[in-house]
């Protein structure tokens, strides 16, 4: 029990009611290439991602209207893959599932600690029934998406640079929102994916799971960041 940080279940509860311009705002503020962005340039970017993630998701559930996420990519013939991934005790960096040659890798430590820590806390109660494999590998189909429409918007939208090391382009944070928003939409669930990564990391990292939640808490989709 992380006696000095928020029980998971009240994070998990206050991370539900965030809406998903604000986690994608928040995405962009934490990322070096996107983090100079002023806040309307982060809102629009956010949102045009965020529509384009659920605009091809609508458009795949329109042709597989009861498929499940797994069953879709095994009708598109893309192998899934159950990996180990490191534990988070030593990095901020925490693999939770990738797309990498053509394949789909899913982390079966991360989808089993998401698991158990939904059933101790009772964290169904805020999100609603839902399956992280499900998520996650849905989250990695739209990088597949992604690597066959290369005219995509997550790939293609400019932003403005700023100094000598930002150089004007499309961020990097796009694709992760737009995964994200399609995940969302291609799932069925009502709570913004990025959620997992608390619920996944909060027993070794209660501090930055923490974190998540209030940075997206403290965006300002009005275009001026709130303040403790």
């Amino acid at each position: 029990m992380n006696f000095n940080y928020p029980a998971l279940n009240i994070l998990v509860e206050k991370a539900a009611g965030i809406d998903d311009l604000r986690w994608g705002m928040a995405s962009l503020a934490e990322h070096a290439n996107s983090r100079h962005l002023s806040d309307e340039w982060k809102k629009t970017v956010a949102a045009q991602s965020i529509s384009c993630g659920r605009e091809w998701a609508e458009q795949i559930r329109g042709q597989y209207p009861v498929q499940s996420p797994a069953e879709i990519l095994k009708q598109w013939k893309i192998p899934v893959v159950l990996q180990q991934y490191k534990d988070p005790e030593k990095s901020k960096l925490i693999q939770f599932a990738q797309y990498k040659g053509g394949s789909v890798y899913v982390s079966n430590n991360m989808v089993a600690t998401i698991r158990r820590q939904t059933q101790m806390w009772n964290l169904e109660a805020y999100l609603g029934n839902f399956d992280p494999f499900f998520i996650l590998a849905s989250h990695e189909l739209f990088h597949h998406v992604e690597a066959h429409n290369p005219e995509i918007i997550t790939r293609t939208m400019k932003i403005p640079g700023c100094g000598m090391l930002r150089k004007s382009g499309c961020p990097y944070m796009a694709s992760e929102i737009g995964a994200f928003a399609f995940a969302k939409e291609l799932s069925g669930i009502s709570f913004y994916p990025r959620i997992l990564e608390v619920i996944g990391i909060y027993d070794k990292l209660p501090e930055r799971a923490e974190q998540i939640v209030e940075e997206a808490f403290l965006q300002n989709t009005e275009g001026t960041e709130k303040r403790r």
